[in-house]
């Protein structure tokens, strides 16, 4: 007997078992009914077993929010839920979720990145504030609401407790000075004329500064007075003693030690000036105005009496 003629032998003999069962009262297979003769046939596409009578039959179409559960319909389960063959929501086992079309339990498949599962299907990833609906678009994240890189969907974020800093969807320490968060929450150097967001956590261009306001960590201010700087939230403060105002970053820095002659300006050192003149607040040589002469500071006073 050859492989094709014992297949048909197959065929034949199932067929003839599921109608002598029929025969017997014996339901037939899923998407078989009996025919006229009581033999299990095949329901045409588009048709279904009616639970009921054993007969094929077209479907009913189910409303929106229900689904068509063997050949009735049934409301939609909830996440991660399936309907079995009597139409009750049931859990899916572990790996496996719900097909949006059948309503049954199934194993999804396998993206290859970047694509992301999304309900039951790959989709490609979403650029960032954007995340997948139901139907796997992208769509723009409410506010208040980030993109899962996980499921690839916008969900709430979590509280992060200072010092910790949200990075994405997920909290962590945050980095020191000139470091910020890469999309991974490691603390990487920031790249030249870069800065920490002190909002994000993430590397970022700093304005540009109209002045005389100053640029403090990540945001324009105005310049402070004399003897006074910004703290990092940009409220001018009185330095501490010995400490002077750093002129580019308006924070307060221990100033450096000159070299004699030289001679402290603001927080930089310059070479003295000769008889009657005096540095102005860039350490340029100026000559004093009338009345008014050299102390020994390097700049110009009235003198006493």
């Amino acid at each position: 007997m050859t492989r094709s003629t014992f297949h048909l032998f197959q065929v034949a003999i199932s067929g003839l078992l599921w109608t002598l069962l029929a025969h017997a009262g014996e339901p037939c297979p899923q998407g078989y009914a009996p025919d006229a003769q009581g033999k299990c046939t095949a329901c045409a596409a588009g048709y279904v077993k009616n639970a009921k009578t054993g007969a094929c039959k077209k479907p009913p179409s189910c409303p929106t929010g229900q689904v068509l559960v063997v050949d009735k319909c049934f409301p939609a389960c909830t996440t991660g839920y399936a309907h079995d063959n009597t139409g009750k929501c049931t859990l899916c086992a572990d790996g496996y979720l719900k097909d949006q079309k059948s309503g049954a339990c199934k194993k999804p498949p396998t993206c290859t990145p970047p694509q992301v599962l999304v309900i039951d299907k790959c989709f490609p990833a979403c650029t960032t504030g954007y995340a997948h609906d139901n139907t796997g678009k992208c769509t723009l994240c409410a506010d208040g609401y980030l993109k899962d890189q996980k499921s690839g969907a916008c969900k709430k974020p979590p509280t992060c407790t200072p010092p910790q800093v949200l990075v994405i969807d997920k909290c962590f320490p945050a980095c020191t000075t000139g470091y910020a968060h890469d999309n991974t929450g490691k603390c990487t150097l920031c790249a030249d004329g870069y800065l920490k967001d002190q909002k994000s956590g993430a590397c970022k261009k700093p304005p540009t500064c109209t002045p005389p306001q100053v640029l403090v960590i990540d945001r324009c201010f105005p310049a402070c007075t004399t003897g006074y700087a910004h703290d990092n939230t940009g409220k001018c403060t009185l330095c501490a003693d010995g400490y002077l105002k750093d002129q580019k970053s308006g924070a307060c820095k221990k100033p450096p030690t000159c070299t004699p002659p030289q001679v402290l300006v603001v927080d930089k050192c310059f070479p003295p000036c000769t008889a009657g003149y005096a540095h102005d607040s860039s350490g340029k040589c100026t000559l004093c105005a009338h009345g008014y002469l050299k102390d020994k500071a390097g700049s110009c006073k009235k003198p006493a009496g």
